[in-house]
């Protein structure tokens, strides 16, 4: 994580642990985004090609 300026130190590293939990929130919100809206177009029948 030294490319944004997080160091390497002994012991835990609280900012770096935070980081990599905001991120997995991140991706976990935004495959639940994209799961719901593709169950929705199943069932509704609609399609992203204005069907």
């Amino acid at each position: 994580m030294s490319g944004i300026g997080v160091a390497g130190t002994k012991g835990v590293d609280w900012i770096e642990w935070l980081i990599q939990i905001a991120l997995a929130a991140f991706g976990v919100a935004a495959l639940d985004r994209a799961r719901t809206a593709a169950e929705h177009r199943l069932t509704t029948g609609s399609s992203c090609a204005g069907g």
